[in-house]
């Protein structure tokens, strides 16, 4: 009876923990906390459990059990998540009807879901995964200094503490939480225009949270897509490094990367190469790591056992892992594939070499063919913009000796091309890893001498930062411009340093301790401290986290995110007062994405501030609001809102119109020269 009190008692806390934390992150962003904000988060995690119950009875992630209540949450929570994608873009009934129905399906899992066949040592077995829960989502809280006290106001400025592409997160879940189904979703860059495909699976949790909460979509993005997602990184290190060597391993790769230092943090650099930096202004990529490793995790299983079943699964969770993040995807998508070829039991070398012969074959022509479609990037493996690369990365050092050494090493002093190319290699992985490379190097020369890990576990790390160095230096440039030229050469770094970092903490732990916590009480007090004091480690670096102090007019928040105060409010007063389908238009084209954001309404067209492709259309779009700019008549004015639907306009007091002066007096706002105009609609 104790057993089975413990097995229950353990999820309860689980889900518990996981409320308390959403709540304070919440509290701390908008100072308020409600029943039903309570009951919405409460939700969320009994849900996460529930479905990752049905996930780990019916998989093999449910085989290591002392690591299965955090194995439960993570895939529940990705498996929730992209039910609720599904079901709000296939069907017109919205996203908080989608929630519900979700949570029917649970009510009667619940009920009908046998039990495990494993037996667990009840609450004991459960500890690593809540210690995890508490280490990641305490690192999470402490990570976001900076983003859950999102705005600061001085001398009638609004300074906004995050990266510049935070209102394109934020336009985004506003978006998904107003749609009724694909058929009513728009390009937030210009209204009427179907959205690009592209990986938004993250911002779909975060658009139920606003629509079941009334929670801002600026307030869910920094109270709950950004810590939660570094939540989930340390529950996805915790599961991949416990399928592999057990929970108390798992519970030192989870706070080795919550807590340590990343390359940039131990003093490399580069923030263009900092773990840290890149996951925080892309939050989608907490989301892509975490499925990518659930997708290893399986393809390990197959290897080790020979069976076929896990690994094709591990590629259906890798496939998943495009609509989380491209960029994660592409960064795994040839290795998961071939990994089982080099590695799966018992097969024999003909077949061995057949099927990797087939599949280098499949993936090629797939590549191949993915490249008819200019909405996909450039995905070209040439070597001819390393060059171009290594030089932004020289920009991108902060000055000093690493810059100044590689600048002439690469820049300054003659030498042959493999010369070059190992200077480049260095500058690549020291700037991305730091420490770890030894860290790892050394952890893998211990385990092999010990003899008892397996080759797929033991040469995992190599083959990923070889396949992330044939990309950062082999990669092509996006001349396609559906993203910044080098996000494919730049971004899968995050997958390579979670997979070394994760890997190089689990093993070493192994290495000395074994599955097991360590005998002494010395040590297992040293291990105590050493995590407390790993939490001033997200203290001290998570101030000013999101700038770029390489980058001219990127050093500070007050540089790159500094407001007029009345535009806030003005975005604030169009939220409040227009309907969910309203079209707005801002005078200056919104080019950092502030009025949609901040208003939550689509607008009309958007100078896109990431500089990437500009269709006719748009190009068409930005010259008409010029020409409405010029306008003299009323009448003229308003016909042509109303062809266009625009029902707001909130006119800058640096924009020139010509407009009639009855009109210009009707605005509905005014703040400091900053004007609101309100355009009925019929019907």
């Amino acid at each position: 009876m104790r057993a089975d009190l413990g097995r229950h008692m353990g999820p309860c806390v689980y889900a518990s923990l996981v409320t308390l934390f959403l709540s304070i992150w919440c509290l701390r962003v908008t100072g308020r906390l409600s029943v039903t904000v309570l009951a919405v988060f409460t939700l969320l995690g009994v849900l996460s459990l529930v479905y990752g119950r049905l996930l780990t009875r019916l998989t093999p992630l449910s085989l290591h059990d002392g690591g299965n209540l955090t194995v439960q949450f993570l895939s529940g929570y990705l498996l929730l998540n992209t039910l609720l994608a599904l079901l709000s873009l296939g069907f017109p009934f919205g996203i908080a009807t989608s929630a519900f129905i979700l949570a029917f399906g649970a009510l009667v899992l619940g009920f009908f879901l046998p039990e495990s066949p494993v037996k667990s040592d009840g609450f004991r077995s459960q500890l690593p995964s809540l210690l995890c829960l508490l280490v990641s989502a305490t690192g999470a809280s402490l990570w976001c200094a900076d983003s859950m006290r999102p705005m600061a106001i001085e001398e009638q400025q609004a300074i906004f503490r995050t990266w510049q592409d935070t209102f394109i997160h934020v336009r985004h879940i506003s978006a998904i939480s107003q749609s009724h189904g694909l058929g009513t979703l728009s390009d937030i860059q210009m209204s009427d225009a179907p959205p690009h495909i592209y990986h938004y699976a993250s911002y779909f949790t975060p658009a139920a949270v606003s629509s079941l909460t009334a929670i801002s979509a600026f307030d869910v993005y920094a109270s709950f897509l950004l810590p939660f997602g570094i939540l989930l990184s340390g529950l996805a290190a915790f599961s991949l490094a416990a399928s592999l060597w057990g929970p108390w391993a798992g519970l030192a790769a989870a706070a080795a990367l919550i807590l340590l230092p990343d390359a940039y943090q131990q003093g490399f650099a580069n923030r263009y190469l900092s773990y840290g930096f890149l996951q925080q202004v892309n939050p989608g990529g907490f989301y892509g790591v975490a499925c990518a490793a659930l997708g290893w995790m399986l393809i390990f299983d197959g290897c080790k056992t020979g069976r076929y079943r896990p690994i094709l699964l591990g590629y259906a969770v890798t496939l998943l892992t495009v609509v989380y993040k491209a960029h994660v995807f592409v960064a795994n998508a040839f290795l998961i594939m071939m990994y089982p070829c080099l590695f799966l039991a018992r097969l024999r070398p003909s077949r061995r070499f057949a099927i990797g012969v087939i599949l280098v074959i499949l993936f090629a022509s797939v590549v191949a063919l993915s490249q008819r479609f200019e909405a996909i990037p450039t995905l070209r493996l040439d070597g001819r913009s390393a060059r171009r690369y290594v030089l932004n990365l020289l920009d991108s050092f902060d000055p000093g000796a690493f810059k100044s050494f590689f600048a002439w090493a690469l820049v300054e002093h003659p030498a042959s091309k493999p010369v070059l190319a190992l200077y480049a290699v260095a500058m690549l992985l020291l700037s991305t890893f730091g420490i770890w490379t030894i860290a790892w190097g050394a952890t893998f020369f211990v385990l092999r001498a010990q003899g008892n890990t397996a080759a797929p576990i033991l040469f995992f790390p190599l083959f990923v930062v070889a396949n992330y160095a044939l990309m950062s230096l082999g990669l092509a440039m996006d001349v396609r411009r559906v993203g910044t030229p080098d996000e494919f050469l730049n971004r899968p770094l995050v997958w390579a340093y979670f997979a070394v970092v994760v890997w190089t903490a689990g093993g070493a732990y192994a290495a000395r301790f074994g599955t097991a916590l360590p005998r002494r009480l010395p040590v297992r007090i040293a291990a105590v401290l050493l995590v407390l004091l790993g939490l001033a480690v997200p203290w001290t670096f998570s101030r000013n986290l999101q700038t770029f102090p390489a980058w001219p007019g990127f050093g500070s928040f007050e540089e790159f995110a500094s407001f007029p105060l009345c535009r806030v409010q003005a975005s604030l007063y169009i939220r409040e007062h227009s309907r969910d389908q309203d079209i707005l238009q801002d005078s200056e084209n919104d080019f950092h994405y502030l009025t949609t954001g901040l208003a939550e309404r689509q607008a009309f067209v958007i100078a896109n501030m990431l500089r990437t492709r500009e269709e006719a259309d748009l190009s068409e779009r930005l010259a008409d609001m010029e020409s409405f700019k010029r306008m003299t008549s009323a009448a003229e004015l308003t016909a042509f809102a109303a062809r266009r639907k625009i029902s707001w306009y909130l006119l800058h007091p640096t924009s020139t119109v010509s407009w009639p002066t009855p009109v210009l007096e009707s605005a509905v706002y005014a703040c400091d020269g900053y004007r609101v105009y309100h355009f009925a609609q019929a019907g």
